[in-house]
């Protein structure tokens, strides 16, 4: 009578190539490996890979326009955030609205701009 493995080994193992073996009970002994992407890529045009992004002709006005609309809205938005706090006496609900809404703007400007500028 042939003896059969009824162990039942559930383990999943990354390896150093980064193969991903999953183990689970089979009876044939057979062992299921499925391998994973290793970050290696062919390109047929490797010359477009070595020119510089620099180069691109949207790059340079791109960078003027953010740089433009970030600047502007900072100091925008300092004016409202300055305005709004500067007389005491004239603090109401409206008034924290727009101080609220301005600092949300500046943040929004200190945190999507140069994300898309790096892009």
């Amino acid at each position: 009578m042939a003896s059969v493995n009824t162990e039942t080994n559930k383990s999943v193992m990354a390896t150093a190539n980064n193969q991903l073996s999953t183990y689970h009970y089979n009876e044939s002994g057979d062992n299921h490996t499925t391998e994973m992407d290793d970050g290696i890529y062919f390109y047929e045009d490797i010359e477009k890979l070595k020119t510089s992004w620099v180069n691109e002709p949207h790059v340079l006005p791109q960078t003027i326009i953010y740089g433009i609309v970030f600047l502007l809205g900072l100091v925008g938005n300092c004016i409202v955030i300055f305005a709004a706090l500067g007389r005491r006496s004239n603090r109401n609900v409206t008034l924290m609205f727009m101080v609220s809404l301005a600092v949300a703007d500046i943040l929004f400007l200190l945190v999507v701009i140069p994300h898309e500028l790096l892009r």
